[in-house]
């Protein structure tokens, strides 16, 4: 099974991302700046490298998950210039990354759509786990509609009147009591009437397995290990950035990323639940 506590942020996988390529540099305010401008004297030091037309994204305190265009850099100050301009002044203590190097890197859309294809990579490798919002069982019908964001259905559950969940058995033939797929109507059927005469108006839920979810906000979090994911998406920023590879850097970096993404494909691998099944045909 694939690690099922830890999850990461988009904001950390940025971070990571831009750290394997060189195209990241971490800032931290040592004082307050102004809606417009970050001050940091440990990390801005005279003669260092221009930070004028990169993108700075806020990694904490009120204003995380903002990023910011750099239109000026003054060494001397310590100081960057940044728009759009915040709501308040940026006070001290407040992180920031800056990406998208001498204008040659990548920026934070870029960033966020590779890690995405990575994640739609990564399946059916990896499956995740999904409940499906409970409803009401009505005998009438016996059926239950399948979610669209699962793919193969492994249980069916029902609630007592205290609030435990029970199982429903899978039938292995239709005219075996129990629950069973119907691949064509992307439903669950519960085949035998005194089953459904017992579980009428009770509370029941369809546990399965789909697709990951893609990652949109900074604070948004995936369970796919952070070190395949890396780099994937590496290899796939890569690709984009062919045709501004003015070293010949990343078209070497290309294989390198593919083949380690490989090599670590069972570091995502998720082991397929017990009496799994199918949802839909397409």
């Amino acid at each position: 099974m694939t690690d099922a506590v830890r999850s990461t942020t988009l904001e950390e996988l940025i971070t990571r991302v831009a750290f394997r390529l060189g195209d990241a540099v971490l800032l931290e305010s040592t004082d307050a700046g102004s809606t417009v401008t970050f001050i940091d004297v440990i990390n801005i030091p005279v003669g260092n490298e221009d930070l004028t037309r990169r993108q700075m994204v806020i990694t904490s305190g009120t204003y995380r998950g903002q990023v910011k265009s750099i239109v000026a850099c003054s060494h001397a100050q310590h100081m960057v210039t940044f728009d759009p301009a915040t709501a308040g002044n940026v006070p001290a203590a407040v992180t920031a990354v800056v990406i998208n190097k001498r204008g040659m890197g990548y920026t934070y859309p870029e960033y966020k759509r590779a890690i995405n294809m990575a994640i739609e990579d990564a399946y059916p490798i990896y499956r995740e786990l999904i409940a499906a919002s409970t409803s009401t069982f009505n005998s009438a019908t016996g059926t239950l509609t399948i979610p669209s964001t699962i793919n193969e259905v492994y249980a069916v559950e029902w609630q007592d009147e205290v609030g435990q969940w029970w199982p429903i058995e899978t039938a292995e033939h239709r005219s075996y009591p129990g629950w069973q797929v119907d691949q064509y109507a992307n439903q669950i059927i519960v085949n035998d009437l005194d089953l459904r005469a017992n579980i009428d108006g009770m509370s029941v839920r369809v546990l399965g397995e789909g697709k990951p979810g893609q990652l949109s906000t900074y604070s948004d979090t995936t369970k796919i290990n952070p070190e395949w994911l890396t780099a994937r998406a590496c290899y796939h920023l890569c690709l984009m950035g062919l045709d501004r590879d003015i070293t010949g850097l990343r078209s070497k970096q290309v294989l390198t990323f593919q083949a380690e993404a490989e090599n670590r494909m069972t570091l995502i691998r998720t082991r397929r639940q017990p009496s799994s099944a199918p949802s839909r045909i397409s």
